[in-house]
């Protein structure tokens, strides 16, 4: 098993959104553009499904809002099957514009930790309409090997 950090997210990660609206698409956020963005349509939960090319031990995600649309309440499942995620971490970002970094921390160091399957479920926002506005999303971590 790899132990090296890498970025394992990038604009061609196969990834399912919730909603989206503005014709925003949701490649935005995986892009290196910082003027592309991400809404969700309104409404919660919101969600971001990534789905990894080969099995991956996420450790850290950074993320940036539009300052007042922001997720508030997030949490994080990991899987090798959508229908068997399981909640592995929760944290609350701060209404501001600027990027935001999270550890996903592990109990054990296990094969398990290794999956196919992230998803970001926004529980709450900052918008009274339950909007969400993403700049940039990176997930970091290892590679099976």
């Amino acid at each position: 098993m790899a132990t090296e950090l890498i970025k394992l997210t990038n604009e061609a990660i196969k990834h399912k959104v919730s909603s989206t609206s503005n014709n925003n698409s949701s490649k935005n956020m995986f892009l290196a553009d910082d003027s592309t963005c991400w809404n969700s349509g309104q409404g919660m939960p919101q969600y971001v499904i990534i789905n990894f090319p080969n099995k991956v031990k996420p450790t850290k995600i950074n993320i940036m809002f539009q300052g007042g649309f922001v997720g508030i309440d997030v949490s994080v499942e990991t899987g090798n099957s959508l229908n068997k995620l399981m909640e592995i971490s929760k944290f609350e970002p701060e209404d501001i514009n600027s990027m935001q970094s999270f550890e996903i921390l592990y109990e054990e160091n296990n094969e398990d930790n290794y999956v196919e399957y992230l998803k970001l479920i926004f529980n709450a926002s900052s918008d009274f309409y339950g909007r969400i506005i993403i700049y940039k999303l990176e997930v970091f971590g290892c590679e099976y090997k």
